[in-house]
């Protein structure tokens, strides 16, 4: 019995063991989910960041090569007012200063050819990036480092104005408006292909909001799980210093819930000892209870015997009585037929008078019936008065 109930002891505290370890499981996966969605929602607020951060340098970059365009096409406007002054000059010009121009020509047009030349070097560069950048942006890899590196405001850019005016013609401005109008159609493609993108992470970060909502409201009591998904795409620099709310989490109210079953649990245990120790009770009675049934069997045979027997020497005693009341009617009749008669003189002068009658054994005798030993005292109870109505 001290076996079962430590038997049913490890049973017990092994099934709590089991019970904490699962719990213990559970909580502590909830506890890495919430660390990935606390991670997962500071990488999703760092994009946003770096994408606003990057459509804003977009806008800039923009801006700028709006203002570059203008000031180009104000430049093309003085060049030409320019060309035409020098024109007017050039009729009313002594001829002995035309070699000296034809010789500053000669150096300018040197000049003005080395600065095509890298103009052309500047504009095929550009070229080459806006192309490499295009390809980038098909194959969904945008390089952020070299974008902001090129879009920044801190990047020098030279431009000198004046010798720009003095060797640009209308060939080269008509060129470089084409090469403009290139780069505008390139950057709005740009602009246009990062518009979709920010749409497109914008929709894959919503439905990760939406399901962190979902999740939280799955965790967190229902008063307090209403998450306001809007204010999660607001501007995020604004630090505000707000009082820490706290949530009721559905685990503490699934614990809260639980301790009352373990009450129960430990009840019925309680409840199952009570009933092993019943059992073993039971089982150690069978056997004594048996052994009381054999008993009872065996002196229920022992009773039945000795009422057989008892019923056996009834008959035998009634029987013997009955032959000893016909015993007793025969003496009675026999006396009563002695007394009639008359008694002989001889008989009464005889000196053995005092003999009334001589005892003759086939006068009297009856066939008795064999009977067994036990019957032997009442046999002997019954001769004797026969024999002592003889002698009398």
């Amino acid at each position: 019995m001290l076996t079962e109930r430590h038997a049913c002891h490890v049973c017990r505290s092994l099934r709590e063991q089991y019970i904490f370890n699962v719990f213990e499981v559970i909580v502590s996966t909830l506890e890495t989910k919430l660390q990935r969605i606390e991670n997962l929602d500071k990488a999703v607020e760092h994009l946003m960041r770096r994408v606003e951060a990057l459509d804003s340098r977009v806008n800039d970059n923009i801006h700028k090569t709006d203002a570059i365009i203008s000031k180009l096409g104000n430049l093309d406007l003085k060049l030409f007012s320019h060309i035409g002054q020098n024109d007017e000059e050039s009729v009313t010009e002594h001829s002995a200063k035309k070699q000296n121009e034809n010789k500053n020509k000669i150096s300018d047009a040197q000049l003005l050819d080395r600065k095509l030349e890298s103009l052309d070097q500047k504009v095929s560069n550009i070229d080459t990036k806006l192309v490499g950048l295009k390809n980038q942006i098909d194959s969904n890899f945008l390089p952020v480092d070299d974008i902001n590196a090129e879009a920044s405001e801190k990047k020098p850019i030279n431009l000198n104005v004046i010798e720009i005016a003095k060797g640009l013609n209308t060939e080269v401005i008509n060129e470089i408006t084409k090469e403009v109008d290139q780069l505008r159609s390139s950057v709005s493609t740009v602009d246009r292909k990062l518009q979709f993108h920010i749409n497109l992470v914008s929709e894959n970060l919503g439905k990760v909001l939406y399901m962190m909502a979902d999740v939280h409201a799955a965790i967190v009591e229902p008063e307090d799980a209403s998450i306001n998904v809007n204010s999660l795409f607001k501007n995020r620099t604004a630090t505000s210093t707000q009082a820490p709310i706290t949530k009721n989490s559905k685990i503490d109210t699934l614990v809260n819930k639980i301790i009352p079953m373990m009450s129960v649990s430990e009840k019925m245990d309680e409840v199952w000892d009570v009933v092993v120790g019943t059992k073993s009770s039971v089982d150690d009675l069978v056997p004594k209870s048996d052994e009381l049934l054999t008993q009872t069997q065996r002196q229920e045979r022992a009773i039945g015997q000795i009422h057989n027997d008892l019923r056996l020497k009834t008959n035998l005693i009634i029987e013997n009585l009955d032959m000893v009341e016909k015993r007793l009617k025969k003496q009675e009749d026999d006396v009563a037929t002695l007394a009639q008669r008359p008694v002989p003189a001889e008989l009464l002068l005889d000196p053995t008078i005092d003999r009334l009658v001589e005892y003759a054994p086939n006068r009297y005798r009856v066939d008795e019936p064999y009977t067994d030993p036990s019957t032997s005292t009442a046999s002997a109870t019954t001769t004797l008065p026969s024999s002592t109505l003889n002698n009398r």
